[in-house]
């Protein structure tokens, strides 16, 4: 029966996503659900006190999540531009990288 089940489960994933061209989609889907659950699942684990999680503070005040973040992409962009990296390709507004004409 688990043999059946996979088989189907199988055609189903070729016949629906692979040849349809949503194989990327889907995965994105699925990796986003899987982030979120996990954030929410930390979330809920800070705010109750367990587990090894825990608020960031400094001095008595709130490190929101998000600085550190914000801190690293400021500086990256700012040794991008003090080195003056270039690279041989262009990004487009979509993520995919191509050659420049």
């Amino acid at each position: 029966m688990l043999t059946r089940l996979a088989h189907d489960l199988d055609a189903a994933y070729q016949r629906h996503l692979v040849h349809t061209g949503k194989e990327q989609a889907f995965w994105l889907l699925i990796a986003f659900l899987l982030t979120f659950i996990v954030v929410r699942l930390i979330t809920h684990a800070i705010r109750a006190g367990r587990g090894p999680f825990h608020d960031l503070s400094i001095g008595g005040a709130h490190l929101h999540h998000l600085v550190p973040g914000i801190i690293l992409i400021l500086v990256t962009g700012y040794l991008a531009s003090a080195l003056n990296i270039r690279t041989a390709r262009t990004i487009n507004a979509i993520g995919s990288a191509s050659a420049p004409p």
